[in-house]
């Protein structure tokens, strides 16, 4: 079979095992460290290619874009710094959290724009199936508070089993429609990624979703005033059954959010130029090792003042604006992406990441 080929296959085998999300996961150290059946076909692709572009992509990618790279040196830089302050186990799991950052990002750089669209298609076709199936047929998470998960009651979280990165996934999808050709089809999946993101009741996802659709309307406000107007609507008519989730005045999730800045601030006033070590946080906060926001903030931009200081910080915003930011599609995902991330550890997580960087591969803006 033609190599083309084989690697083609293998594409569309990894978004369908992605589009799974957490039903693939595999955890080690009592989920210190998780995995997805979908990243073992991304290093299989990651090898195939090395073996015949072998390191061409990388010093291509390095000439174009330094302050991507610098970054990861710097953090692996820090990491080291303070290897004797932590266990064997602890510096392992901080290890693996820099290596993921690492692989996603020269993955995409050996999969330039070499990602199906007919692949993408395929992956929102079954993150609708996914998404309708979990609304309707398990709407009630609370059955697994016990492995470290919120308690979603009557939200959309489809098979991701968190509602900010549901909203998130969802959104990027929306938004990467609506670059495309306007169609039958593309008009309804936009119809039902906007349902899809109201259903979720995720605050922070409405407000990231309105001022990015404002960004790209800006001089068309009449067409965003229709679209948050059938927004409202929808949102007026969706069933609301009992619970705190669905209540948009819930104060709960506003303080928690508050409560973390606060943290996560004072473990950045400790060290503010070099920080703390990319990633062990889990280890700086005082928390249960078995939740699975032990390892984070509350906003991607925290993680990585924290871990890697004022420095580490600079780099890596410079790095992803000139890695995402290479077309118009690239800037709303980029804009969408970091709203969501003021709030949420979206930016950094695998799904979001993923999806990101697919999404602005297969554009055709792009090629």
């Amino acid at each position: 079979m033609p190599y083309k080929k084989i690697i083609n296959y293998l594409l569309f085998s990894l978004f369908l095992f992605f589009s799974l999300g957490m039903l693939t996961r595999i955890s080690f150290y009592g989920q210190q460290i998780n995995g997805y059946l979908y990243e073992f076909v991304m290093f299989f692709i990651l090898l195939l290619l090395f073996f015949k572009h072998r390191f061409i992509p990388v010093i291509n990618a390095y000439k174009n874009n330094k302050y991507l790279f610098w970054f990861f040196i710097f953090s692996f830089i820090t990491y080291c710094l303070y290897l004797g302050k932590y266990s064997r186990l602890e510096n392992i799991v901080g290890f693996f959290y820099q290596i993921r950052l690492f692989f996603y990002v020269i993955f995409f750089l050996y999969v330039k724009d070499t990602v199906p669209r007919r692949a993408i298609e395929i992956f929102i076709v079954l993150t609708v199936l996914a998404s309708l199936t979990q609304y309707f047929l398990y709407p009630d998470l609370r059955n697994l508070i016990y492995s470290g998960w919120d308690p979603h009651l009557y939200r959309l979280f489809g098979v991701y089993f968190d509602t900010y990165v549901a909203v998130t996934i969802y959104g990027l999808i929306f938004f990467y429609l609506l670059f495309q050709k306007r169609t039958l089809a593309n008009k309804m999946g936009l119809s039902l990624f906007l349902f899809f993101i109201i259903m979720t009741f995720s605050r922070t996802g409405y407000l990231a979703f309105l001022i990015t659709l404002l960004f790209i309307y800006i001089k068309k406000l009449k067409q965003f005033v229709l679209i948050l107007a059938l927004a409202i609507i929808i949102l007026i008519i969706l069933p609301k059954p009992q619970g705190e989730g669905v209540n948009l005045i819930r104060y709960f999730s506003i303080q928690s959010r508050i409560t973390d800045y606060q943290a996560a601030t004072n473990l950045w006033k400790q060290s503010p130029i070099i920080g703390m070590g990319y990633n062990r946080i889990r280890y700086l906060k005082i928390n249960d090792l078995n939740s699975h926001s032990g390892a984070s903030f509350s906003s991607s931009f925290m993680i990585i003042l924290v871990t890697t200081g004022l420095i580490g910080f600079i780099l890596f915003s410079l790095g992803f604006i000139r890695l995402i930011a290479s077309n118009q599609l690239g800037v709303v995902l980029m804009i969408f992406v970091s709203l969501v991330s003021l709030a949420d550890n979206a930016l950094l997580h695998p799904f979001i990441l993923f999806l990101t960087l697919s999404l602005l591969n297969a554009s055709p803006s792009r090629r």
